[in-house]
């Protein structure tokens, strides 16, 4: 076949220039997205190690909850035998033991332990020692941690001054 024909007056001539100019945009955009997969990638395996800290945290929230739970069962709940009290006393023993194994995994890294079957298993960081004013809040810090200063407890006398002004770690070993 002729590569010049013509169509409606017009000339027809085959060029390969061609297919390569409109090829162009669609390899400009191509190695743009490469290019931006792999500046997001980079970044996100940045923040994997916060986020799991930021999820031991939590973990350690709901199990602070757990036992504020449990022990308010035990405490309340009028318990019409002692394998009630027992079954209450067991759940409590057993939140605690959760919360303490979480609570090593914040401070001092490791495995996270989840409830959930999953197929991955989260290494979360050691957040304690991640910056020295993590560091002091947890082990150092001598001051009130509560937002409103004015519910702090003043006296040094008080049983539990010693415990509320040395940081969270003898707050949450307290606990």
């Amino acid at each position: 076949m002729d590569p010049k024909f013509k169509r409606n007056g017009k000339k027809l001539i085959a060029d390969s220039d061609v297919v390569f100019k409109f090829m162009v945009p669609l390899l400009l955009w191509m190695a743009s997205v490469v290019i931006i997969f792999g500046v997001s990638y980079s970044h996100l395996q940045g923040l994997q190690g916060p986020l799991a800290s930021l999820d031991t945290g939590a973990h350690v929230m709901y199990r602070l909850a757990r036992c504020r739970l449990m022990s308010n069962m035990l405490a309340f709940t009028e318990a019409t035998n002692a394998a009630d009290n027992a079954v209450y006393r067991a759940n409590l023993k057993q939140e605690l033991a959760y919360l303490r194994q979480e609570y090593t995994t914040l401070l001092y890294g490791g495995e996270m332990h989840l409830q959930a079957k999953v197929t991955f298993h989260p290494i979360a960081p050691a957040a304690a020692f991640s910056s020295p004013a993590i560091a002091n809040l947890f082990f150092k810090t001598k001051t009130c941690l509560r937002i409103d200063q004015t519910t702090c407890v003043t006296d040094p006398k008080d049983p539990i001054y010693d415990i509320t002004h040395s940081g969270l770690d003898a707050l949450i070993n307290r606990y």
